[in-house]
């Protein structure tokens, strides 16, 4: 987890300081931050399980997730506040509207496309 939530914020910096880089060019800098994209019998949800459920260091559920991939997929759309996985449709129309004229004022920013879960829901 450490390193995970290390390169999140890095990204998140570096658009940050990137768009004030090229605000003078006109060049608007932003990003997105998806979590938890279904549909739940991908390929993508099921190999992001499988893995959550292989990186628990402690074998303590209560403080990162199960070693059980069924009580791992569980646990994560628990933690979601909107109580499901967010769909590739719904990332890519965020996307779109970053590179729109509707977001023509928008620099620097992360979109957050969680259903809520900002910090790790329940466990932030």
């Amino acid at each position: 987890m450490p390193a995970y939530g290390t390169s999140k914020a890095a990204v998140m910096h570096l658009t940050k300081i990137s768009a004030l880089d090229l605000a003078p060019s006109n060049v608007r800098v932003n990003s997105v931050s998806p979590a938890f994209i279904g549909p739940e019998d991908g390929f993508m949800w099921r190999r992001q399980v499988e893995l959550q459920a292989k990186a628990n260091p402690t074998n303590a559920p209560e403080r990162y997730y199960s070693n059980d991939p069924d009580e791992v997929a569980k646990q994560m759309l628990e933690s979601v506040p909107l109580r499901r996985l967010g769909t590739p449709e719904e990332v890519v129309q965020s996307v779109m509207f970053l590179l729109s004229e509707e977001s023509s004022y928008i620099t620097g920013i992360d979109i957050n496309i969680s259903g809520g879960n900002v910090l790790g829901g329940a466990r932030g």
